[in-house]
């Protein structure tokens, strides 16, 4: 007779299967398959919707199948109003959202994506990088603050090489190789969360001259990092102590940076 009577099918919810979404993202991340990064953005993300749900309806959860497009339009201005996050912020964590519930309509859970027609456009941004002018001006400044020289070293250096801030402090002299009598140097891209490529970047002989100027660090032991260690938030205040004394008004950063060097690549 129990066989007879029909068990109630437990209806999915949003954050639980955010949550599990999420999980499953840690685990590709030991497997080396995710970023760290991408796990890290969508929990942000779960965190937020929780949020979100206890603001608009005083409660816990929401069933997916009351999803509609409302509520990721009214999620997107909670977060510019309550969160005071930018746009471009407020539209990461919404494509977020539109990509898990894409995975609910994948396994099942959804009929359709009630979000498949956010577009989430971010805002133009204007590209700040330095050009040759101001590059002397930098590399020719007044500076004795034995911080502060550091600084300018770190951020010249990621303009002619293009690297990250935690690239490049964790480069060591394993890291550098000679192709053809031209150092390279030994990066890890990552073209999309799946596929890791192995590539060498011929270094800029400005490049060169800076690593050679800190090899002292590390004279005998090929792995230990070529820099000194320092923080982010400590360069980011010695930066814009180095902008006040070359009197830049440009602000000096990791971005910044970087830019300069796609800059100074297309120009080569």
């Amino acid at each position: 007779m129990d066989q007879l009577i029909a068990k109630p099918v437990e209806q999915p919810t949003l954050l639980k299967f955010m949550r599990q979404n999420v999980r499953s993202m840690l685990q590709y991340v030991s497997m080396k398959i995710f970023a760290k990064s991408t796990y890290d953005n969508y929990s942000v993300t779960t965190d937020k919707v929780e949020a979100f749900i206890q603001h608009k309806f005083n409660g816990k959860d929401i069933f997916l199948k009351d999803l509609t497009s409302t509520f990721l339009t009214d999620f997107e201005q909670y977060l510019k109003v309550y969160e005071c996050n930018k746009h471009s912020t407020a539209a990461r964590h919404c494509l977020n959202l539109k990509r898990i519930i894409g995975y609910a309509v994948d396994d099942s859970k959804l009929q359709s994506n009630p979000f498949k027609n956010y577009r989430g456009k971010y805002d133009h941004i204007t590209l700040v990088y330095l050009d040759e002018n101001d590059l002397h001006t930098l590399i020719n400044s007044k500076i004795k603050n034995p911080a502060h020289l550091l600084a300018r070293d770190l951020f010249l250096f990621q303009c002619y090489t293009g690297l990250g801030f935690n690239a490049m402090l964790k480069l060591n002299a394993a890291d550098i190789i000679e192709v053809k009598g031209r150092k390279c140097n030994i990066q890890l891209k990552h073209p999309s969360d799946l596929v890791k490529v192995v590539q060498l970047e011929p270094m800029l002989p400005q490049a060169v001259a800076i690593l050679e100027k800190y090899a002292h660090n590390s004279p005998n032991d090929f792995f230990k990092p070529t820099f000194p260690g320092l923080t982010l938030y400590d360069y980011n205040k010695h930066l814009k102590k180095v902008a006040f004394f070359a009197c830049m008004k440009k602000k000096l950063n990791t971005l910044t940076a970087r830019n300069t060097f796609n800059k100074i690549r297309e120009s080569s």
